[in-house]
């Protein structure tokens, strides 16, 4: 016989099945942090259908990590951590607002400019985001930015420290996908730039228009 018969495609789903999802979903619900809610399921997974030997788990890990350029990930943290901690990322800020003081609004044009430079320094943009909204959200709002339009500054600018190289997403997608990491800098170079640039030419217009 060629093809099965439907009897035999037939896939019966069982508690091996459900209760890591249940585990999962419960976990979520939970708050847990969604890599542990995900590599619990799947350890119950493997640990009820007996599908792998539970011994592949660790030496699939460390297989997945073993990987020269990710070491560019931890020095690319502690960069970010030595500009906080030496007041590196005020002297950034100095600059970019010395850069745009001339337009409209130009603090908020200063803390999209930081926000990008910074996350490229640091490969982050959460990073980004966190050290210059410490410094710049209260003193936008002081300046008579609305908080939630402060906020969206900040957002803005630290996400293009995802296109501008380097960045650790694009070790990370390098090595998934096999391209060479300076590949994908040189071809996120100019959207990284352009799309900065887009940004801070939008403040100052919206500030003419809402006039902040």
């Amino acid at each position: 016989m060629l093809f099965p018969s439907v009897e035999e495609q037939t896939v019966v789903l069982g508690w091996d099945f459900f209760l890591p999802v249940i585990i999962f979903a419960i976990f979520c619900a939970l708050g847990i942090p969604i890599w542990a809610s995900i590599g619990s399921a799947a350890i119950a997974m493997l640990l009820l259908s007996g599908a792998l030997p539970l011994s592949l788990l660790g030496e699939s890990l460390f297989d997945g990590i073993d990987a020269f350029a990710l070491t560019a990930i931890p020095l690319f943290i502690l960069t970010g951590d030595i500009l906080v901690r030496a007041g590196l990322n005020r002297k950034l800020l100095n600059v970019a607002e010395a850069l745009t003081c001339w337009t409209k609004g130009g603090f908020g044009s200063a803390t999209v400019l930081v926000c990008g430079m910074f996350s490229a320094i640091s490969g982050s943009d959460a990073a980004g985001a966190a050290a210059v909204g410490r410094m710049t959200i209260d003193r936008l709002v002081e300046s008579g930015y609305p908080r939630h339009y402060a906020c969206a500054l900040v957002a803005s600018g630290a996400c293009t420290g995802v296109l501008i190289p380097p960045s650790i997403a694009y070790i990370i997608i390098g090595l998934v996908l096999g391209i060479s990491a300076s590949t994908l800098f040189i071809a996120a170079l100019i959207p990284g730039v352009a799309i900065l640039v887009s940004i801070l030419i939008t403040n100052p217009i919206v500030n003419r228009i809402y006039a902040y």
